[in-house]
């Protein structure tokens, strides 16, 4: 802002200290000018700063997005999605808002358990999947035990109901009768073998305490109904993740995505041993019950 002219007069009286309304406006209006400046100076400043801040925010997101930042990674998914609706005459805006939701509640979801980058997310897949993996392994040892041990009941079972048929077969003498007998009476007694081929499959005596096999069989069903419970958690807690992937594989090509790697399973039959030891406790007080006299009775006649 330009000050105003003096004049002579007013010039030789504020030259002699007497201060003039001229000369009172002018010093007013080199202090306003000062106090312009120094808010102009300001100004420059911060369109520097911003101007600074803007390209250092592309230089993180870039750098972000190269490291597998996940929101990032996201929103260009959005980004994608939305350019693949250009041509919708309808529908546009309420599709992004859902896009947008459901991106907001998988960072959400994210962030509460600390996952960020592409490299922590494919750590928690591997990690969950391979616990749901086990527990899967677990149960389908469960499971084969399970059914051992409810053939062996079955067989136990038939034993039991087919005994005084098998015992009278033994005690007749004349061979006549008792091949009419066993002919009569075929498939009880075939049945009745059949029972007992099963036991000496699993190295068991007729004698065998059919309690504990039944507590042993009925332990294993509620483990097991247990750890389904427990694994249609881990289903539900591992589709988020999922989902979160499968956005990202939108952005980033398949063959750049890096290869999740699993745990080494244990086998069944490593499975059904951890189950055996587990039931060692039962098998202890099984085999300290009073012995009883041991009658094999492999043979048929």
């Amino acid at each position: 802002m330009p000050t105003v002219h003096l004049g002579p007069a007013a010039y030789q009286m504020e030259k002699r200290g007497v201060q003039t309304f001229a000369g009172d406006l002018n010093r007013e209006i080199r202090k306003a000018n000062g106090i312009l400046a120094a808010i102009k100076k300001t100004i420059n400043g911060l369109r520097e700063w911003l101007s600074s801040l803007a390209e250092k925010k592309l230089q993180l997101e870039s750098k972000q997005e190269q490291s597998g930042f996940i929101p990032v990674l996201l929103t260009k998914n959005i980004d994608l999605r939305k350019a693949e609706r250009a041509d919708w005459e309808y529908g546009q805006q309420n599709a992004l808002i859902k896009d947008l939701q459901k991106a907001a509640k998988l960072i959400n979801y994210l962030q509460d358990r600390s996952i960020n980058t592409l490299e922590e997310l494919d750590a928690e897949l591997v990690r969950r999947k391979s616990a749901a993996n086990a527990c899967r392994e677990k149960m389908k040892a469960m499971e084969s035990r399970i059914k051992d041990l409810s053939s062996i009941l079955k067989a136990h079972e038939t034993i039991e109901r087919l005994k005084p048929v098998r015992n009278k077969y033994v005690k007749m003498n004349w061979k006549g009768v008792k091949a009419k007998y066993a002919e009569q009476h075929k498939a009880e007694l075939d049945e009745y073998n059949k029972a007992i081929c099963l036991l000496k499959k699993f190295n068991i005596e007729l004698s065998f305490h059919f309690d504990a096999y039944e507590g042993e069989r009925k332990k294993l069903k509620s483990e097991r109904d247990k750890l389904q419970e427990q694994l249609e958690k881990m289903k539900s807690d591992l589709k988020p993740l999922e989902d979160v992937r499968y956005c990202i594989g939108k952005v980033i090509p398949l063959e750049e995505l890096p290869v999740q790697t699993e745990q080494k399973k244990q086998s069944v039959l490593g499975q059904i041993t951890e189950i055996k030891k587990e039931q060692s406790q039962g098998q202890a007080v099984q085999n300290d019950a009073p012995k009883r006299k041991r009658t094999m009775i492999w043979n048929n006649d």
